[in-house]
């Protein structure tokens, strides 16, 4: 639903309200006897009728979903959310303590964590918008005041930017889709930042509502994504909105990409005032038009001779472009006699990867000039579906920064979130007027290649167990084929106690059957032939030729079962020799005092599997204490869920693992830097049929993850709660709707905000959208869940190194109600749970530990306390209902015990 409101009469509509509102009162809906610590009293008032959200035509857009106001109210920042379904919209607020009469209120949009002063509130155009742009309208409230009394305040906003409408059309292009347009200004002043003096705002004062320093970060464009149609003719083209910061744009550029060209408009003195809206319309029959073609497998440019198919991106510096070619590479630099303020993109043409399963690319690189490479060298992705942006990859490996003569390799980085889509690759160079902070950074050889999996055989030592092996002996791997009655063999050089990329004839799979073990691959069982020192390879499995016994750790000793009953030579051993000037090597079946045993690589990730002498990697804890005891055994394609070797690398300091064996599932581990140190965030297991977690699992300990040290920093963003570890379709889309639709339900989290508060990252990472679950709002998700989290928070341990280990998980025992897939709503669980294990260390040995289970039916739970043994149970009986095995880290003795426990742990 939206209200007609001319933009003309906005300005006398906005100041007469005003002054009404001011003497409005604001309901106080809970009592006024003192909270407990997790109790507020909430506030709410409305946006008034005339929905100054934006202004878009003469439409008045009411307020969307995820809305949040930033509140200055007795004193206190906070945010206030802003409930969609009433009309006018209402406006919550909860506040630790009672709100004195007469207090005065201000507001703004779009909230900010970071504006904690009224006097210099900063206000934000993004750079990157998403659709209908009026989200990244900037507002100011109107300050009123605060009363006790029956009636809701009333808080009216005013519009702070300006609103390009968008109209794309062709007579000759109308088979294109447009993908984004970019506005740019030759002088840099589009975006970044703005500061209004909230607490001097006067409605009836213009002069007031003054915004100083446009583009501190002196950016220079503004980016809208939003996928329309290219029209045929102009009154059938479909809007495409951007916000701008209001002002005089004496020359640059207007780019619309499409899914087929990009389109390139020059403009001279364009005019953007507060509150307007400008309607363009961009005729692609006149403009400058490059046809892009998408680059194929493998894609690379040596850039030995210019720039090739990459685009530069970004504002001039003394008159010169930042990224420019120069002796066989692209060199960015803002140093100009100076150094400069800036940023600037190279960008790679669209480079296809819709064919393949895995990609990565790579490159050559120098820097020289630059105190930290990681804060303003970097490197992002973007794919082509609608709505995208940029997304940051993980940090290439960089060269010391001693000289640009000296170049570094990049390493591979990975692609495998983007495949099924085109992408680009962009370079952001930024730089400070500082000269250490101004580096001159050279890019050379880039290349984009697929990925084939090539399977890894680490060596192995421990009881035989079913799956794929080499098997060696001597410099040799015996292969699957017949050569003169024995089985042939492959020279074969470990590395590291490693087999990399093996050839399929000397991959066997080792299996048990009944009391024995077949050894097979596509060629054939091997077997013996009945006659010593003889071997053959049988199409069938339970021929008595085909089955052997197994012995030993490291070395193996494989029997024939057939040769030893029948007493012929039944040892499987390696035998080689010379017969005149013939060599000779082979496997089969010799008598026990001939050779020597087999050594056994089994298929595994880098650093070894199963119990090889390879471990299980490195944990990336920084406190070994902290460890990851209580994730469960998981059945994993790469590596355990818990060791940093063979897991897909996600950004500096953040790493995960790859799918578990059941295709709609995948774990990923969470990591941050603190202290110096690398510690786990949380490990979460995600189901892509739900779009939900099925647990969170994470260590607490206040002397490594203490709380409050911030506050709650992270938010419900799209552009921050997407979990870089997972498709974007096995999340949600960020809309309450997907979790609501009206039936009451909160994104509810797994890893509780308040658990994570040492550094932002660590907060802003149990915002995505994986460690969250609908759950009910009202006395579930805001009652016995917050008790309980605010119970474990204050009673992890603050001293030596007991830790305490937590599981919180859903389970879906109702039928599944609510939560089908289509129309991309989130499993709704039927109950949440919370496992809970102290464990006391002597050193790194765990000596003693106590368990405890909460369940909760996932509804309102009034009236009672979060802590009543109607709620506990046994880790046991959650497991049993979950179908995991969590904590395998705690010593079995200790473990049973713990896991039958029903007592408060304090």
């Amino acid at each position: 639903m939206k209200r007609n409101i001319r933009i003309a009469a906005l300005w006398a509509i906005v100041a007469v309200a005003a002054v009404s509102c001011r003497k409005e009162e604001l309901t106080i809906d809970t009592p006024a006897p003192a909270p407990e610590a997790w109790q507020y009293f909430s506030y709410s008032f409305n946006v008034a009728d005339q929905d100054t959200k934006a202004i878009l035509e003469n439409d008045g857009v009411f307020w969307e979903e995820n809305d949040a106001v930033g509140m200055y109210l007795a004193g206190n920042h906070t945010e206030a959310n802003i409930n969609i379904e009433t009309s006018p919209k209402t406006i919550f607020l909860n506040s630790t303590s009672q709100i004195p009469n007469g207090s005065t209120a201000y507001a703004y949009y779009p909230y900010d964590q970071r504006n904690n002063n009224i006097s210099s509130t900063i206000i934000r155009i993004p750079r990157e918008q998403v659709g209908g742009a009026e989200s990244a309208m900037p507002m100011a409230g109107i300050p009123f005041t605060v009363m006790s009394g029956d009636t809701n305040g009333e808080v009216y906003f005013l519009n702070l930017g300006a609103i390009i409408d968008f109209k794309v059309f062709s007579s000759s292009h109308s088979d294109e889709t447009v993908k984004y347009i970019i506005f740019r200004d030759n002088a840099a002043t589009i975006s970044g930042d703005a500061i209004l003096d909230l607490s001097s705002l006067d409605p009836d004062d213009e002069t007031t509502m003054a915004l100083d320093n446009w583009g501190t970060d002196h950016y220079s464009y503004v980016t809208v994504r939003h996928e329309v149609p290219v029209a045929s003719s102009k009154d059938a083209a479909a809007s495409v909105h951007m916000v701008l910061a209001p002002g005089q744009y004496a020359s640059g550029n207007i780019i619309i990409g499409t899914d087929k060209a990009t389109y390139t408009f020059s403009y001279t003195n364009k005019e953007l005032g507060r509150n307007e809206l400008k309607h363009y319309n961009m005729n692609l029959d006149s403009a400058n038009c490059t046809r892009e073609a998408t680059k194929s497998l493998p894609y690379s440019e040596t850039f030995a001779s210019g720039q090739g198919a990459f685009t530069t991106d970004g504002v001039q510096v003394a008159s010169t472009n930042v990224w420019r070619y120069s002796s066989g590479a692209m060199k960015a630099s803002a140093y100009k006699s100076k150094a400069y303020a800036s940023e600037s993109w190279l960008i790679s043409p669209w480079v296809d990867l819709t064919e393949v399963e895995s990609a990565a690319f790579s490159f050559e690189h120098s820097y020289y000039y630059e105190t930290d490479p990681r804060e303003r060298l970097t490197i992002w992705v973007m794919t082509d579906e609608a709505n995208a942006s940029w997304q940051r990859l993980p940090d290439p490996k960089y060269p010391d920064g001693s000289s640009l003569d000296t170049y570094a390799a990049s390493g591979s980085i990975l692609l495998d979130t983007y495949v099924g889509h085109n992408v680009r690759i962009g370079f952001k160079y930024v730089s400070t007027s500082t000269s250490s902070q101004c580096a001159t950074w050279q890019i050379k050889n880039f290349k984009v290649e697929e990925i084939v999996p090539t399977p890894v055989y680490s060596l192995y030592s421990g009881e035989l167990t079913e799956g794929d092996y080499v098997i060696y002996s001597n410099g040799y791997a015996m292969k699957a084929e017949v050569y003169n009655k024995r089985l042939g063999y492959l020279a074969v050089t470990p590395s590291n106690d490693e087999i990399v990329a093996p050839d399929a004839s000397i991959v066997w799979h080792i299996a048990p059957s009944g009391n024995y073990w077949t050894i097979y691959n596509a060629n054939g069982y091997a077997a013996s032939n009945g006659n010593k020192n003889e071997a053959q390879l049988l199409a069938d499995g339970a021929d008595d030729r085909s089955l052997w016994t197994a012995s030993g750790t490291s070395p193996f000793a494989f029997v024939n079962k057939y040769n030893s009953s029948s007493s012929v030579n039944a040892n499987l051993r390696f035998n080689s020799g010379t017969n005149g000037d013939t060599f000779y090597a082979y496997f089969a079946c010799y008598a026990a005092n001939t050779g020597s045993g087999l050594t056994l690589y089994k298929l595994g990730g880098a650093g070894g599997s199963g119990s090889g002498s390879g471990g299980s990697g490195t944990s990336v804890s920084g406190l070994q204490y902290l460890g990851c005891i209580e994730v469960p055994a998981l059945a994993l394609v790469n590596e355990n869920a818990c060791t940093a070797s063979g897991a897909e690398t996600f950004g500096d300091t953040k790493w995960f693992a790859y799918n578990t064996t059941t295709s709609t599932r995948r774990v990923a581990t969470h990591t941050y830097s603190y202290n110096s140190k690398t510690y786990r965030n949380y490990t979460v297991m995600v189901d892509q049929n739900k779009r939900c977690p099925l647990w969170s699992a994470y260590p607490m300990h206040k002397g490594a993850y203490p709380s409050n040290k911030l506050g709650r920093v992270g938010s419900f963003s799209p552009s921050t709660s997407y979990d870089p570890a997972f498709a974007r379709s096995w999340q949600s889309s960020g809309s309450t709707s997907d979790y609501d639709n009206g039936a009451g339900y909160a994104r509810g989290h797994l890893c509780a905000s308040a658990d994570r508060q040492a550094v932002e990252e660590a907060n802003e990472q149990t915002f995505y959208y994986t460690n969250q679950a609908p759950q009910i709002q009202n006395s579930f998700n805001s009652g016995v869940w917050s008790s309980l989290e605010g119970f474990v928070q204050d009673n992890a341990p603050s001293s030596s190194k007991d830790t305490l280990y937590v599981v919180s998980g859903v389970l879906f025992e109702d039928g599944n109600s609510g939560s089908s897939n289509d129309g991309g709503t989130v499993g709704r669980p039927s109950h949440f749970y919370k496992l809970l294990m102290l464990c006391t260390y002597t050193g790194s040995t765990i000596t003693a530990a106590r368990g405890v289970a909460y369940i909760y039916t996932n509804e309102a739970h009034t009236g009672v306390n979060f802590n009543a043994s109607q709620f506990r149970t046994t880790i046991d009986a959650i497991e049993t209902r979950a179908g995991f095995d969590f904590f395998p880290g705690v010593p079995d003795g200790l473990q049973t015990a713990a896991e039958q426990m029903t007592a408060s742990l304090w």
